[in-house]
């Protein structure tokens, strides 16, 4: 079966699979409800668009990485089911999950710190299990964060992910994912690694925090090129109500360059647990106590330092204007002594006294 994008709106089947409704749809392809028959199980079918599906490289790189995905097995992660192909049709099942995404919880603006840390915990979780399995998401984004009606937080969409070691299988230049949540690297059309997945869920604290993702713009190659060569605000400067130092964590996974970046997941859960005990007013450990110290410390510094780099750049602009006027003789007789009376003036002036 070939589909062209008009005929998903009518699509009714695939495979053993019955369509109910779509429930969401993307640049990579479409979402829908759907039951096995027979045995009724509910599922969520991911079919690629008719473009990708056409694409040698992509249905490559589905087949080398379905089996891994398959055997993610973490209760943060939806479960991957099947991966099947229907004539030139590509599309995976997944468990269906009845609740809401974090980009319809996102609608309503930022969320509370602690209800971000315990989202944060449960996505690393998961991201965790993911890297150790040498799976790079590469999608990190509201939208593939679900909370189930239990409460327990399930990353999904794991469709465009890289096995960590295999290349070739995407075009020099090309990128996938959602430009608001883009690494700098993806954005410059680089190989991703794993802290590009931690920019990504950078982005998404930052989300959650202030109500805004830190680039955006009409234009996709605008908010690409921001990520890429802007800095963002911190957090705590559109929230307030942010502690500084979760602030500091999100700008920490927001580097552009990826070896200045949280390298992993352990290193981010570390200090991740330092912020929630520092918020809740708990002991903090002494090795979290002295980075705050010395980071405060160095950025006291460093604004010293800016500041008398601007002294010492402003005096050298007045003696270069001096010097080049004939100095500061000539300049208070040019600008602050009156100038000599001529002699008219001095006749002038006699007459009148």
């Amino acid at each position: 079966m070939s589909l062209r994008e008009e005929d998903f709106s009518s699509l009714k089947e695939i495979g053993p699979y019955c369509i109910e409704k779509e429930i969401g749809h993307g640049g990579m392809g479409y979402v829908f409800k759907a039951k096995k028959t027979p045995g009724g199980e509910t599922v969520a079918i991911k079919v690629m668009s008719p473009g990708f599906s056409m694409d040698e490289s992509m249905v490559k790189r589905f087949k080398r990485e379905a089996e891994l995905l398959k055997n993610l097995n973490h209760p943060n992660i939806v479960r991957i089911l099947d991966v099947d192909m229907e004539g030139k049709l590509r599309y995976f099942v997944m468990e269906f999950i009845s609740g809401r995404s974090l980009a319809e919880e996102l609608k309503s603006g930022a969320l509370p710190p602690r209800e971000v840390l315990g989202v944060a915990w449960q996505v690393s979780d998961a991201l965790r299990s993911a890297h150790e399995a040498g799976i790079i998401h590469r999608d990190i984004k509201p939208a593939n964060i679900m909370r189930d009606e239990t409460g327990r937080i399930k990353l999904t969409d794991f469709g465009i992910a890289r096995v960590v070691g295999v290349s070739g299988l995407t075009s020099p230049g090309n990128f996938v994912g959602t430009p608001a949540y883009l690494s700098p690297e993806q954005a410059l059309g680089k190989e991703p690694g794993i802290t590009s997945d931690m920019y990504s869920f950078g982005v998404v604290l930052y989300e959650m925090l202030t109500g805004k993702v830190p680039f955006e713009s009409p234009n996709p190659l605008e908010t690409m090129r921001k990520h890429a060569y802007e800095e963002a605000r911190p957090p705590k400067e559109l929230n307030p109500e942010v502690p500084l130092v979760l602030s500091q964590l999100v700008m920490r996974m927001l580097k552009k360059k990826m070896g200045e970046r949280i390298p992993n997941v352990k290193v981010f859960e570390s200090q991740l647990q330092d912020c929630a005990r520092f918020i809740r007013g708990d002991f903090v450990t002494q090795a979290a106590k002295t980075e705050i110290e010395e980071r405060a410390d160095r950025e006291q510094k460093l604004r010293f330092v800016k500041f008398g780099i601007l002294i010492c750049v402003t005096i050298a602009i007045i003696s270069l204007m001096v010097r080049s006027c004939g100095g500061f003789r000539t300049i208070s007789r040019r600008y602050l002594m009156p100038p000599p009376l001529t002699d008219e003036q001095k006749e002038e002036l006699q007459e009148k006294i």
